[in-house]
């Protein structure tokens, strides 16, 4: 559960669209910055390093990882706080959830629902990254097509 802070799903943009990948593993950097950013030529300063772009952002009171905890689908992105100053989470472990799960199965049903209509959407949001762009710019993609709905 997001309490503070921006968080986005993150992956490489392809033409036939984004490649999910653990930075982690190529960035000697990682642990002790907590950053994917390496020198790249992007003229765009919001752009200017970044190796894995968003493509879905999650701000207070949403979530992420039940797609995970209910073994749905394996993992298809990582996530990077986006916000500046940090971001601040409430964690439940597997364990917990099941726990739960047991003791409310009409929940769980629809928990279980619920996470494989998110990872249906994440998998759709993830092949339309076919380009670069910063967490501030998706965010006025994704309020322009709200507005847009709306009318």
């Amino acid at each position: 559960l997001v309490v503070r802070g921006t968080f986005a799903h993150v992956a490489r943009p392809s033409p036939k669209g984004g490649i999910a990948e653990d930075e982690r593993m190529k960035s000697p950097n990682f642990a002790t910055t907590g950053s994917d950013r390496t020198s790249t030529t992007d003229p765009r300063p919001a752009c200017k390093g970044m190796t894995l772009c968003p493509y879905e952002l999650m701000s207070a009171r949403s979530y992420f990882g039940d797609v995970g905890l209910f073994n749905i689908r394996t993992r298809l992105s990582t996530l990077r706080c986006e916000t500046g100053s940090g971001g601040i989470t409430l964690m439940m472990s597997k364990p917990d959830l099941m726990l739960l799960a047991q003791d409310f199965p009409h929940y769980a049903a629809q928990w279980k629902a619920q996470a494989e209509r998110r990872a249906r959407s994440q998998e759709q949001r993830l092949q339309r990254l076919t380009s670069r762009r910063s967490y501030a710019e998706l965010a006025a993609v994704c309020i322009q097509r709200c507005v847009r709905n709306y009318k």
